[in-house]
């Protein structure tokens, strides 16, 4: 659009009653928008999505159709393979709508990087970074399905609530002292990145999601040391003395929200 009095460098971001879009002003008074419409809904010309996509004082403007791209999320069959591997929009070509083409093109980058470092540097650890780089692929293709999944359901069905947890769902009833380890918390070996290699290190175990392998840099088989070895989790907390307190906390949190620690008499009555 052309004729623009916003000011140059203005963001407009919004939802109208079947389309996302997002546009900005551009110096000499131009506006450029893009608008985002699921398959399902691609029967309306897109001019006219175009008009609806405007700032409402600018809607006498002249306007441009200037084309359109097919933007589907799409991720690949295979990320890895004999002498080759995926990166960037190859790997996963998110939705434009989750702003993480950049986020996902420089992650593949160093990943891809340390992956080609073992292969080529460690002969013997192939299938470990082959393994890992898998693992990524298919937990990112997870997390994007669903995050893509919840535009275009807040599309359909409108604004859906949030609900934030509340910050006394996991509030302790009992002091430290009566935690201990659960026996559903297990240690194994997993593919991981490790300065410039992949190898395999410990890491707790989660159904359905990827395995915590550090805590803020600190392995977390060590964290869990004193807790494997019967120690409650006041005395495993006085030993992180490598953690912040915040961090502490938060491992402490998931520690709970996992169920990866239970109270003493209930081992003993298990």
């Amino acid at each position: 659009m052309r004729n623009c009095e916003m000011p140059a460098g203005t963001m407009v971001v919004g939802t109208a009653d079947t389309h996302w879009y997002w546009g900005v002003s551009l110096p000499q008074d131009t506006y450029h928008a893009l608008t985002f419409v699921g398959a399902k809904r691609l029967s309306e010309a897109p001019i006219a999505l175009l008009e609806r996509s405007l700032p409402p004082d600018t809607k006498s403007r002249p306007i441009t159709f200037n084309g359109a791209a097919d933007a589907t999320f799409r991720v690949a069959r295979r990320a890895i393979g004999q002498g080759w591997l995926r990166v960037g929009d190859a790997f996963i070509a998110p939705d434009p709508l989750s702003s993480s083409g950049l986020y996902i093109a420089v992650l593949t980058a160093i990943q891809s990087a340390r992956v080609i470092n073992t292969i080529l540097r460690r002969p013997s650890d192939v299938l470990t970074a082959e393994t890992f780089y898998k693992n990524t692929h298919r937990e990112m293709a997870a997390h994007f399905v669903a995050a893509t999944a919840s535009f275009y359901l807040s599309e359909e069905s409108g604004p859906v609530a949030k609900v934030e947890p509340s910050a006394n769902s996991h509030e302790l009833s009992f002091p430290l002292s009566d935690l201990i380890l659960s026996p559903s918390a297990k240690l194994h070996l997993v593919p991981t990145l490790t300065n410039d290699f992949v190898v395999m290190a410990p890491g707790l175990v989660r159904s359905n999601k990827p395995p915590v392998v550090f805590v803020d840099g600190i392995p977390v088989d060590r964290l869990l040391a004193p807790l494997q070895a019967g120690g409650s989790l006041a005395s495993a907390v006085s030993e992180w003395i490598e953690l912040a307190i915040p961090s502490r906390l938060r491992f402490v949190q998931f520690l709970l929200e996992n169920a990866f620690l239970i109270e003493k008499r209930k081992k003993r009555n298990s």
